[in-house]
């Protein structure tokens, strides 16, 4: 049992005995991987019991009762999805119509007789500033099952989902405990953990609020923060790490909002450290709106490194295209949990299937307002797009979702493989091209899209012009676990916007 600050333990009866502090406002406990995830009438996490502590002579009393499962399984589903981004009722209309179904369906089919318990967490800015949208985003989420169990949504607060507002109207210091005030309101602590199999599951805030500043062209409040954990919330995860036995045999999962890639984030080198006594340790995060994986320096000690799997925007460019910012589609993660590992992970575009994991592009193609199937007639800007000189006559392969060490990317033609040649620093020029000119690049302008990532592999064309090649595909496989390897394959070229636009469908293989 913890209030955030501080944390006991029951005695052989259920019984527990807290200090709180004044500051505490939420009672909650980290649920056994013996016990069902508690719930309320509508399936919504109820580990916790909010309340005015604040007044630290007076006794209070919040009992629990959980149900003990008939048999503990090790092996669960883990979807992620971050950055939803819902900022008026157009949004939340889309969220409900297009991006929540296609998670809740995708996890009754994803989920199986051996994979049976499923768990959701949205990793931060489940709104954009409008607190008036938080209570119709989580009633949204209500009642929902996958194969008939409850499907449990958790929630890891992002810097959008701060009430500056209250801030500003309050007149209260402007911190972290003020500003997430709403958050806990509705959707309970914003540090916490629970236990699903063998593994142990944190949800952290890492944003230290430092002010308010203007968003959306300045029209809209937001809070400005510094990045990393407090020394408290340190001391917090290390209590509740401390408690989880044998966590050699365990598989830690740590849920944060913005990535822990920036290594200078306060407290961040102490946090990872603490993830290594596992026998595996992941970080899931989101932010950035981009796909970015990534292997921390230290390893857990069964010998694989820390790594984080650092997420896409799930709205899409803010609800106006199926793209995020850097070209990737618009979607969430899938973790499978097998014992003390992960056994595999995809990323799933919304609305497309779980293969749907490479673009093809030809290096000699060019993108401007005359290029098909762009979905609008709304032109703000013309411009002509290329891939750069040294990409003309070659197969240029987008796969979003890899990295350098679990992916192997081939090229094969007419039964023979062929390595493909891995670019680091390559914008997506068709993406960036349709992003610009027929949406104006919402949400920041043209440099926050101009991302260059490391997720392009390319090969000559072996007569020179690929849109003349016939009989070839490229075959990307994932290897993201040593029990488990996932073969994706491509044979069409990418020539224009097809799939871009919000609700298009996605091209298929030939």
């Amino acid at each position: 049992m913890t209030d955030g600050y501080s944390y006991t333990v029951t005695n052989a009866d259920g019984r527990y005995y807290l200090q709180g502090t004044s500051l505490s406002r939420s009672v909650y406990l980290s649920v056994p991987a013996e016990y069902e995830i508690p719930t309320d009438a509508n399936y919504l996490p109820a580990y916790y019991k909010n309340g005015d502590f604040s007044d630290t002579s007076l006794r209070y009393v919040n009992n629990f009762q959980l149900t003990r499962r008939s048999s503990v399984d090790d092996k669960f589903v883990l979807a992620v999805g971050a950055d939803v981004h819902i900022y008026e009722d157009a949004d939340l209309t889309k969220f409900k119509d297009r991006s929540l179904p296609d998670m809740v369906n995708t996890l009754n089919d994803y989920c199986d007789s051996e994979y049976k318990e499923c768990i959701a967490i949205f990793a931060g800015d489940q709104v954009s500033d409008n607190m008036n949208m938080v209570a119709p985003f989580k009633s949204a989420l209500a009642s929902k099952t996958v194969d008939g169990r409850k499907l449990v949504f958790f929630h890891c607060i992002g810097n959008h989902d701060f009430d500056a507002q209250y801030l500003l109207d309050s007149g209260v210091e402007k911190n972290t405990y003020n500003a997430s005030r709403t958050f806990v309101d509705n959707f309970g602590p914003t540090d916490y953990s629970f236990n699903v199999g063998k593994a142990h599951i944190v949800v952290m805030n890492n944003m230290i609020v430092t002010g308010t500043g203007t968003t959306m062209g300045g029209t809209v409040n937001c809070v400005e923060p510094s990045y990393g954990f407090t020394d408290q919330q340190l001391k917090w995860l290390q209590d509740d790490l401390a408690l989880v036995k044998n966590p050699q045999d365990k598989v830690v999962v740590l849920c944060v909002h913005v990535p822990i890639l920036n290594k200078t984030s306060k407290n961040y080198q102490a946090v990872a450290q603490l993830l290594t006594k596992f026998n595996e340790g992941h970080i899931v995060s989101g932010h950035t709106h981009r796909i970015n994986n990534y292997k921390h320096a230290k390893s857990a000690v069964g010998g694989s490194k820390i790594y984080e799997h650092n997420l896409q925007m799930m709205g899409g460019m803010w609800w106006k295209t199926n793209l995020s910012v850097d070209g990737s589609p618009a979607g969430f993660g899938l973790m499978k949990f097998s014992g003390k590992q992960l056994y595999e992970s995809v990323n799933k575009t919304t609305g497309a299937g779980l293969d749907h994991q490479i673009r093809v592009y030809n290096g000699s193609g060019t993108y401007n307002s005359f290029t098909a199937n762009a979905g609008s007639s709304s032109l703000h800007y013309s411009g002509s797009y290329n891939w750069g000189d040294d990409l003309k006559g070659k197969f240029v392969a987008r796969v979003w979702n890899a990295d350098a060490d679990n992916w192997t990317v081939e090229f094969v033609k007419d039964g023979v493989s062929y390595p493909m040649t891995r670019l680091t620093g390559q914008l997506d020029e068709c993406a960036f091209g349709y992003s610009w000119m027929f949406h104006d690049c919402p949400g920041g302008g043209s440099s926050v899209y101009k991302i260059y990532t490391d997720s392009f592999w390319v090969i000559d064309a072996p007569g020179g012009n690929p849109a003349k090649e016939t009989g070839w595909k490229v075959v990307a496989t994932h290897k993201p676990s040593a029990s488990r390897t996932i073969v994706y394959e491509r044979n069409v070229l990418q020539t224009d916007y097809s799939g871009f636009a919000y609700g298009a469908s996605y091209p298929t293989n030939k």
